[in-house]
């Protein structure tokens, strides 16, 4: 089962037959489930190699019965020809080592048209022969975008992952691919060809403090119907499935952090407590999700309580209003936040200004279901420094000052009172 996983992750290419049937009946025993050629571009995190393509064909095989070797005849135009051999339970060929800087000069070794599979015994004696046309695909217009891990060799992902990616709008006709660890072993992505849409994969549980490698290819199809499975074709009484494609792959690979019973939701409202020199500060906020991955969360902010602390710098100010906060996931319970602060004065009947601006950054990390710890450093400042006024510092303005922040927050939750005394 682990040689079936690897070829779908690994190879990711998966099948091309345009097939064309001869008289040759199948021989008993042979069953073939599956023929793969592909033609594939290789990123690590969206960046591709000096020469990243590379040609590969890959038999899946219900039972070989008496089978012993597959020669297959090229189009003309390049290579003329090779045979595979079973290795360890595979029926696969790779293009060499040496990979190949474009599709073009790929093709011009591997070109494009005819392919043939003549399938023989020991004694040299056909079992069963197909042509596939492997023509007539383009290119994908782009790889994926991971956004969780975001970057590649990212340690402390959750060990219970919703993995995700972004993806052009027409870059294929399809996605596939999965996870390999450093043992080998290769966990497949839902399905294969997954749509366009999917966006976001959980694998399940992986194990702690464990090196992964993620794949996901976007691939032009030939002969495919959008799904869900694959098409099948009928040679000599023996169906199995099919499919043709160029594709671009994308791996990233990442660190999992310590085990963790679970990773706990961050939406909610959360009470903030942030020391200062006069008492705490009271911050409620409310948390939302942007995405169903829940990699993304915007917030909603409200002073409960000022103190002074910026009396140096803004003098005149008198309230504090916040224009809203962005948290972005970059581990197990562990989010990147920023989030910004107005400083304001009543100017005159309804008329209020802006005396200065804050903007905090830091990270946000539950610590249990109902708690976090904040850290960060908080850069101020003056009204002045928004000369275009669109609530947010100019360009190249640096801040009058910063101070570092922390602070204390729990989820607020169901909690019971006494009955009113009579």
């Amino acid at each position: 089962m682990l040689k079936e996983q690897k070829k779908q992750v690994f190879v990711f290419g998966i099948v091309a037959i345009l097939g064309i049937s001869l008289a040759t009946p199948v021989a008993k025993g042979l069953d073939i489930e599956r023929i793969s050629i592909c033609s594939q571009k290789d990123h690590l995190d969206g960046t591709a190699p000096i020469n990243p393509w590379r040609f590969e064909v890959d038999i899946h095989l219900v039972d070989p019965g008496t089978l012993h070797h597959i020669d297959v005849t090229l189009p003309t135009g390049g290579m003329t020809s090779f045979t595979i051999y079973e290795d360890s339970g595979d029926w696969e060929y790779h293009s060499s080592p040496t990979l190949y800087p474009t599709l073009t000069a790929l093709q011009a070794v591997y070109p494009t048209g005819l392919y043939t599979f003549d399938f023989r015994n020991s004694s040299n004696v056909q079992l069963n022969y197909v042509q596939l046309d492997y023509s007539g695909i383009g290119e994908p217009g782009s790889p994926v975008d991971f956004t969780y891990p975001s970057y590649d060799s990212q340690t402390g992902i959750s060990t219970n992952p919703t993995l995700t990616w972004t993806v052009n709008s027409g870059a294929g006709d399809a996605l596939g691919g999965g996870l390999q660890d450093d043992y080998g072993e290769f966990y497949d992505l839902d399905v294969w060809p997954d749509p366009m849409g999917t966006l976001s994969w959980q694998p399940g549980p992986l194990d702690p403090e464990q090196n992964y490698w993620l794949y996901v290819t976007v691939v032009r199809v030939k002969d495919w119907a959008g799904g869900p499975g694959l098409p099948t074709k009928t040679v000599g009484g023996d169906e199995f499935e099919y499919i043709l494609h160029i594709g671009y792959m994308n791996k990233i690979g990442f660190t999992t952090g310590l085990l963790t019973a679970e990773e706990w939701p961050v939406e909610g409202v959360w009470i903030s407590t942030v020391p200062t020199l006069l008492g705490n500060m009271i911050i409620k906020s409310t948390w939302m999700a942007q995405d169903d991955a829940k990699t993304r969360f915007t917030g909603e902010f409200e002073q409960i309580n000022t103190y002074p602390v910026l009396i140096d710098v803004y003098p005149d100010s008198e309230k504090i209003k916040y224009g809203g906060g962005l948290m972005v996931k970059i581990g197990l319970n562990k989010y990147e936040v920023t989030f910004l602060q107005y400083f304001t004065r009543t100017a005159g009947p309804s008329l209020e200004e802006i005396v200065g601006i804050g903007i905090v950054t830091g990270t946000f990390e539950l610590v249990g279901p109902d708690l976090v710890q904040g850290r960060g450093t908080g850069a101020y400042y003056m009204a002045v420094q928004d000369a275009d006024q669109d609530g947010f510092p100019d360009k190249g303005q640096e801040p009058v000052v910063l101070l570092p922040w922390e602070w204390t927050a729990k989820r607020l939750t169901t909690m019971s009172v006494s009955a009113p005394t009579p």
